[in-house]
């Protein structure tokens, strides 16, 4: 069965505040270097579940530290079923250099993996893939799954999606350009990334008001 994409919704949106995203990674650090990327991905970039699942390793750059998000993964298995992102549209995604660093070491993890699997691994070339080389779903992540990291890191229990929320509103709170952010999470307009994280305005409001205070000196 293939599944569907998740509906976006905001009337049940938890997220996490930055020492949660702390106390978070730092918990995917002690399982392992796959889930720590994979986690710091999900937090840095707000992408969706099917298209972090969905990411090649072509469509990593590393020169330029940026995913171009092509496709979602709508059923893993042998044989993975995969579409475009929602909306029809790809984008490309700046990363960090720290963000960067992980993938590197979790590709070269992967590669003695494969190494070790012969015959037995199927390469697809997914950044994140099962022991047998077929895509991983989040929902099937072992000792990794979300829930059990939740658990590990000691904080509130929010759903995966949740991830893609805390990210924009984290950037949003740092006074990031709300077009930067609709960009980095594939809205397809700027005014469903403002509407759906408007309860980060009040706060954008105050640092604009003391920025322009503080460069004029009033």
């Amino acid at each position: 069965v293939v599944e569907k994409p998740v509906a976006e919704r905001n009337f049940d949106m938890q997220v996490w505040d930055e020492e949660e995203v702390r106390k978070f990674l730092a918990a995917t650090r002690e399982v392992g270097i796959e889930a720590e990327a994979f986690y710091t991905i999900a937090v840095e970039t707000g992408m969706r579940k099917g298209e972090i699942c969905g990411l090649k390793w072509d469509d990593v750059d590393f020169t330029n530290r940026t995913l171009a998000v092509k496709r979602t993964l709508l059923k893993a298995g042998p044989e993975p079923v995969l579409g475009p992102p929602k909306n029809g549209r790809g984008r490309a995604i700046v990363i960090s250099p720290q963000a960067a660093s992980l993938l590197r070491k979790h590709r070269a993890k992967q590669s003695e993996l494969k190494l070790s699997a012969g015959d037995a691994y199927a390469d697809k070339c997914f950044v994140f893939a099962k022991e047998n080389g077929d895509p991983i779903q989040i929902n099937n992540f072992g000792q990794r799954s979300f829930a059990d990291l939740i658990e590990r890191a000691e904080v509130k229990n929010i759903r995966f999606h949740d991830l893609r929320h805390t990210c924009a509103t984290l950037l949003l709170a740092n006074s990031v350009n709300p077009k930067i952010v609709q960009e980095r999470l594939g809205h397809s307009d700027i005014s469903m990334t403002l509407n759906r994280y408007s309860h980060v305005t009040p706060t954008m409001q105050d640092q604009a008001a003391r920025l322009l205070g503080d460069a004029l000196q009033i």
